[in-house]
């Protein structure tokens, strides 16, 4: 979703688009989320270009949400975008596989049911296996409005890091959502070093013999 925000206060109908291909002045423009525009007017545009700050990181942390209710996406639009995030929307578990076969991201909050009348949450659990064969790394969250202990021993048994159960709170989904992806980014870099290391290692080996 994209702001608009009039770049015109009292310009002069002479003064020249502020950059080839730009707005003319007194012209409403459309910035993406990810831009803060301080521009009072229009003729000041080429000075200011310079000196436009971001909201947000330039890149944003991806997030998956896999939830086949409408109603819960757009609350968790507004909740991740809110946040900075980036979220990603499917509403069914061959969408989340085929989504990752596209791109990566830093976390899947997911759902564990998608056909109605359906309470078990099986489909989510069969899904888990599949993402975690698909990207062993990638940290997956699960939500329910039907948790129980039982399932929720069952998704982390499956590779679920955390649990979350309908209605949320807030402030509690954002700390996980946090907490799993700061604890995933860390493993990766481990991982990483720990690699690094190895090929040192091999090389100082090789000039050994």
């Amino acid at each position: 979703m994209f702001a608009v925000r009039s770049l015109s206060r009292g310009c002069d109908s002479s003064v020249p688009p502020a950059r080839p291909g730009g707005p003319a002045p007194n012209e409403n423009v459309v910035f993406p989320p990810a831009v803060a525009w301080y521009g009072p007017c229009s003729c000041k545009l080429s000075r200011m270009y310079s000196s436009m700050t971001a909201i947000r990181p330039q890149t944003a942390t991806r997030v998956l949400v896999a939830d086949d209710q409408p109603d819960v996406l757009e609350a968790l639009r507004w909740l991740l975008t809110g946040e900075g995030y980036e979220p990603e929307f499917v509403s069914s578990t061959d969408a989340v596989l085929e989504r990752l076969r596209e791109r990566s991201f830093d976390l899947l909050l997911m759902d564990l049911n998608y056909s109605r009348d359906t309470t078990s949450g099986r489909e989510g659990l069969e899904l888990i296996p599949q993402v975690r064969a698909q990207d062993p790394s990638l940290p997956i969250v699960v939500m329910t409005g039907w948790g129980s202990v039982d399932t929720a021993v069952e998704a982390m048994r499956l590779g679920a890091k955390s649990f979350v159960q309908k209605p949320w709170e807030d402030v509690t989904l954002l700390e996980i959502v946090q907490r799993e992806i700061e604890d995933a980014q860390a493993s990766k870099r481990r991982d990483a070093k720990q690699q690094r290391e190895f090929e040192d290692a091999r090389l100082i080996q090789r000039g050994l013999l």
